[in-house]
Order: structure tokens, then C-alpha cells, then sequence
């Protein structure tokens, strides 16, 4: 199953991305839902929590894991293009 997720604007969502990675880069989750996209995520310590959202993205309602998001921007970053789509299958994006 396939599913795929717009990326309107790459810089919105790579910032979106970096205040993610500032607080966790290795196991967020990301929930994909009504034109928009959602992370909750805690430093390594707990000390520190982030409820984050970006509006504009279009798809299909998914959750996502990305097992490391420093990875994630890097690779966005090389491309040129700021309307993305992203392929999502069931245990990789495209």
C-alpha cells in the first residue's frame, strides 16, 4: 500500500523538521492529517517536550516513523524543487 504525502513548501517543512531535531533526531513520529502534519516529541531526559505542527501538506491521513530526521532534512535538502511529493510505502519513503 502507497501513499503519498505534498510538500508545498521543502523550506517550511525543513524548518518544521530542524525544531524537531533540536529536541530528539531518532524516533519521531509523525502524524499526517487534515492538510496538515503533527510530532509530540521529548528530549532524551524528559526534561524537555515539543507539540509541533505544520499546515499546507497534502496526503492522505498516515502516521510515519522516522527512525532518524537529520537524515531526513539532509536528503530533502538536496533537492532543488520546493514542491515535494513524497511516495510512502509500508516501510520506506520515496
Amino acid at each position: 500500500m502507497e501513499n503519498l504525502l505534498k510538500l508545498t513548501n521543502k523550506g517550511e517543512f525543513l524548518k518544521f523538521l530542524d525544531a524537531i531535531s533540536k529536541i530528539n533526531d531518532q524516533g519521531v513520529i509523525l502524524d499526517v492529517k487534515d492538510k496538515r502534519v503533527s510530532a509530540l516529541v521529548s528530549s532524551l531526559d524528559n526534561t524537555l517536550i515539543l507539540h509541533t505542527e505544520l499546515t499546507g501538506v497534502g496526503g492522505e491521513d498516515n502516521t510515519l516513523n522516522i527512525p532518524d530526521v537529520k537524515k531526513l532534512k539532509h536528503v530533502l535538502d538536496t533537492i532543488e524543487s520546493e514542491d515535494v511529493d513524497l511516495i510512502i510505502n509500508q516501510n520506506n519513503i520515496q
